[in-house]
């Protein structure tokens, strides 16, 4: 096969994983199986993964000792992101861009690679989550896109609802927070000025994914090489480098950067860049780069040691208030949910009704920007499971309808001072017309008067008590956190028998 055609079939499968990751983010009953195997294969959700399944974890280091970087161009969303934003920098340019060959920043990629295991091994999350590429992409998407593509929608909605055209209609968006909209925009600032002056330098410069497959690209079966014989060290190779890794004079390529793009392979006039076999015999010459590198990760590694139980006194909670925030149903603990999640905001896109909202500090700077239940702005549906589906990192276990019946997220607490069946002596039961369990419930009170109880025993913490309650600015029920969610087995109403009944049945 002409080798040629390698980077139009890698750059088709790459846009059609960017398109599908895209309109999973955006809308929110789109949710194709083919995006969960995608989701799953991201580098840092499978690595979460691994106590519950190590397939992904060995399909991407299989693909890596294969093929050397190719995830980066193909499965990545935020390299892929990037690709296009290259494409489009292209057509806009009046000079064509040129990359050069670069050396690497050595010192830098390996201490932010060392630093990001070593916050994760203590459990300071944030760090892994706001260098993670696939939880970055998740929140352009989640905080930029979509309220983006809203608008858009809603402006289109508006138009046409005005010839009598309801086939668009407006849609709501509850869940802008100011925070992680902030941490999006940086993000995405950041990429595009790197991209803009050195292609890929985020991805060998700054991504601990790219860095750490990387170093196993070095053992990949199959590399880009630069043969001897047809190689007149014209540059043009390296001119459309965009992980500007290749020297051209040296007829080197550095496989700890090369991103398997193959546009070397697409512009190479004399066919001397080329995908091969890369099984290497014994040398009897040392290689000074590869020592030269471990060198370096050893001494970063041993550097780290100080940061990392700094790290662990820094990820301790520092909570905004008194109670412990809502997490969505399937989390289990604060714990396994503050180590597992990379806020890639994924449930915040999915949730049906907007209940989920990206936090700030209210799991502690550790969980930073981690998803949390918000029932100022809406409720948990009872028989709703997406956010438990669609997580692709067990940060939120899968959950069936029967068990997110009896999970208890929360507990419901009644002020009765402030209802308005106490301040105004009027009827109300919102809140128990409100609760799936009944766990509120209306008791006696006074003057043939009804007032809410709380059984906190059979309460699920869905929050719809909470969002309903019309007492303003502090409502009369609320729902608080814990710091573990249970299972509480509510005894269900058996159904009546049917009894056969002749004629009238008198």
């Amino acid at each position: 096969m002409n080798q040629k055609y390698l980077r139009t079939i890698r750059a088709t499968l790459g846009v059609l994983v960017l398109v599908l990751f895209t309109a999973c983010f955006l809308m929110r009953d789109q949710n194709h199986p083919v995006f969960q195997t995608l989701a799953h294969l991201q580098a840092i959700p499978a690595l979460m993964m691994m106590g519950a399944s190590l397939l992904p974890i060995v399909v991407l280091l299989a693909l890596t000792l294969l093929l050397g970087r190719i995830y980066c161009s193909v499965l990545c969303p935020l390299g892929l992101l990037q690709d296009v934003f290259n494409r489009l920098a292209k057509m806009v340019r009046k000079k064509k861009k040129k990359f050069i060959y670069v050396k690497p920043n050595t010192i830098t990629r390996y201490s932010i690679l060392v630093t990001t295991v070593f916050a994760w091994i203590v459990g300071f999350n944030a760090a892994v989550s706001l260098l993670d590429p696939y939880g970055a992409f998740g929140r352009i998407a989640s905080n930029i896109m979509r309220p983006l593509y809203y608008g858009i929608n809603n402006m289109l909605a508006w138009v046409l609802n005005s010839f009598d055209i309801y086939s668009v209609y407006k849609i709501s968006v509850k869940t802008v927070s100011v925070s992680a909209a902030m941490v999006a925009s940086v993000t995405l600032l950041v990429v595009s000025v790197m991209l803009l002056l050195r292609g890929r330098l985020y991805c060998n410069s700054i991504c601990p994914v790219g860095t750490g497959l990387g170093l196993l690209s070095k053992l990949s079966l199959f590399r880009v090489k630069i043969g001897d014989g047809g190689c007149n060290s014209c540059g043009l190779c390296a001119m459309n480098c965009k992980s500007s890794c290749i020297d051209s004079k040296a007829k080197e390529i550095d496989q700890t950067r090369c991103v398997s793009c193959y546009s070397c392979l697409s512009v190479c006039n004399r066919n001397a860049v080329k995908l091969q076999w890369s099984y290497r015999k014994k040398s009897a010459a040392p290689v000074d780069e590869d020592k030269r590198n471990a060198m370096v990760a050893g001494v970063v590694a041993l550097a780290a040691l100080p940061a990392s139980a700094m790290a662990q006194v820094v990820a301790k909670p520092l909570y905004f208030s008194g109670d412990d925030p809502i997490m969505p149903p399937g989390a289990r603990s604060i714990k396994n949910f503050r180590n597992k999640c990379t806020a890639c905001h994924l449930c915040v896109s999915k949730c049906p009704s907007q209940v989920i909202k990206p936090s700030f500090l209210e799991y502690g700077l550790a969980g930073m920007l981690q998803p949390r239940m918000d029932y100022k702005i809406s409720f948990c549906t009872y028989d709703c499971t997406v956010c438990s589906t669609v997580c692709p990192n067990g940060a939120l276990g899968e959950l069936t309808k029967e068990d997110k019946h009896d999970l208890q997220i929360g507990k419901a607490h009644f002020d009765r001072e402030i209802c308005v069946v106490y301040t105004d002596e009027t009827d109300c039961g919102a809140c128990s017309e409100h609760c799936p369990t009944q766990a509120v419930h209306m008791v006696p009170y006074k003057n043939g008067l009804r007032i809410p109880e709380v059984n906190v025993n059979i309460c699920v913490g869905c929050g719809g008590c909470q969002y309903i309650c019309p007492v303003r600015p502090h409502t009369a029920i609320h729902v608080s956190g814990s710091s573990e969610q249970i299972a509480l087995h509510i005894q269900k109403d058996k159904p009546q028998e049917e009894v056969a009944v002749d004629d009238f049945g008198f």
